[in-house]
């Protein structure tokens, strides 16, 4: 009995969720934002041709795979919901992660806690990478961020209404 295999390429989006964690208080309303926002967009991924990759620095840094049976978007949600702030790691160890897992990714959203020129090499790391971005700036008063940063401003206690004008 002669058997035939077919084989045909599958090809998937794999999208990257870049979660800024790095501030200096141990609670703040802007991180409690960012991640309702990075939730947000886990929540509307998941569909058979999608892996989402979560990355954040927190005791460690950490990349996490969703989508395509690796891991379920609950579980993904799970994890964003034990976010804590970043104080004692260095945002560079965000950047290594970025870096590494640039050449997968065909996109991301990078939602940020705030602008400086680390945020700004994250964010040229990707276009090095060739990712198409979305960049979003969650932000206590949106008069304070420079008008040149390449990033959308959503102010605390109006996201809502911010990521409707998106």
């Amino acid at each position: 009995m002669l058997t035939v295999k077919e084989f045909q390429n599958e090809y998937f989006a794999r999208v990257g969720i870049i979660l800024d964690t790095f501030l200096k208080s141990s609670f703040s309303a802007v991180l409690e934002e960012a991640v309702s926002v990075a939730a947000s967009y886990v929540a509307r991924s998941g569909s058979d041709d999608e892996m989402v990759d979560l990355m954040f620095v927190g005791a460690d840094a950490y990349s996490f795979t969703g989508g395509r049976g690796v891991a379920s978007t609950d579980r993904m949600l799970e994890i964003l919901a034990g976010v804590e702030p970043c104080r004692d790691r260095p945002f560079d160890d965000l950047l290594r992660v970025v870096a590494e897992r640039a050449d997968l990714l065909c996109g991301a959203v990078v939602v940020l806690t705030g602008w400086d020129d680390r945020r700004r090499r994250l964010i040229e790391t990707l276009e090095a990478a060739r990712v198409a971005h979305l960049a979003l700036l969650i932000a206590d008063d949106a008069a304070t961020v420079p008008s040149t940063a390449p990033v959308r401003v959503l102010e605390v206690g109006r996201i809502a209404e911010g990521l409707r004008r998106l």
